[in-house]
């Protein structure tokens, strides 16, 4: 497994964690949630992470959102309702 591919695995890991968080907190607290899905944004200046991001967790079900930049990031936080910031 190349460095990519762990790192990948790495951030799967760590967001399906938080998915888990998130349902059992909501579960818990009898909200419900208006989308039958997480919403991640995603901040990295590199292109290709994004994009392999993207793909992978749009196959696994999630909403995704890209930031290419910090400012970029806060932006679609102020817009957009998200789950999941990594």
């Amino acid at each position: 497994m190349s460095n990519f591919e762990r790192f990948l695995t790495s951030i799967f890991q760590e967001i399906w964690a938080c998915c888990q968080r998130i349902a059992e907190e909501r579960n818990r607290t009898g909200q419900k949630h208006g989308r039958n899905r997480h919403t991640v944004l995603i901040a990295d200046d590199d292109k290709l992470i994004l994009s392999s991001l993207r793909y992978a967790l749009t196959q696994r079900g999630y909403k995704v959102l890209l930031a290419q930049n910090g400012v970029a990031a806060i932006v679609n936080l102020e817009r957009v309702p998200v789950d999941i910031v990594s």
